[in-house]
């Protein structure tokens, strides 16, 4: 674990409890041919690569923590899939985004939800629980996405219902090699449920 403020051996900065990759002077928008990664916005994240699933696919990531959104954005870029990532960063937020109110009206159904415990104003497993309670929502796929290891909090997600629970690495290499992982699994392997609006 390197120190607040040290570069580990892959040049990657530490900035405290969670490393943040180095700043892209490259335009990602710009890059050529079916690897191309744009960023259309603060709300999203679109990445493609052509030997993925064609079908694009909508995730929601619940992150307060900078550092881990961008590594989960570097993780995503470097995918094969067909994506567009959506952060928020905390559980009302969240729950707007999921309802479609306030400032997300036009907001697309996630097809799975990335979800982290420790948030503000509402904490992920009460956002869980309340996703769980409404008839509109159950079905969506949410995936703890944590930095707690703790034996209490992967017992209480699987009784809220979690699909599953991933410890986040401290490491930022093994960080998104984590993400690489969850892509793969779900995005590849699952058959996804289709949770229209009613």
């Amino acid at each position: 674990m390197t120190g607040r403020g040290d570069c580990t051996a892959d040049g990657l900065q530490d900035q405290g409890d969670r490393p943040y990759l180095p700043e892209r002077t490259d335009d990602w928008s710009n890059e050529p041919g079916p690897n191309r990664y744009s960023h259309p916005g603060a709300s999203g994240y679109e990445g493609t690569m052509s030997d993925g699933d064609d079908e694009p696919k909508d995730i929601l990531l619940v992150e307060d923590n900078p550092g881990d959104v961008r590594l989960t954005e570097e993780a995503f870029k470097e995918g094969k899939f067909n994506t567009t990532l959506h952060v928020t960063t905390d559980g009302i937020e969240a729950l707007d985004f999921l309802l479609q109110r306030n400032k997300y009206t036009e907001a697309p159904r996630p097809d799975i939800v990335l979800l982290d415990l420790n948030l503000p104003r509402l904490n992920g497993d009460k956002l869980l629980n309340k996703i769980r309670a409404d008839s509109t929502l159950r079905c969506l796929p949410i995936i703890i996405f944590s930095g707690s290891s703790a034996k209490e909090e992967i017992t209480k997600s699987y009784q809220l219902q979690a699909n599953a629970f991933l410890t986040k690495p401290v490491n930022p290499v093994e960080f998104i090699e984590t993400i690489k992982s969850f892509q793969q699994f779900w995005l590849s392997n699952v058959q996804l449920p289709s949770c229209e609006r009613q």
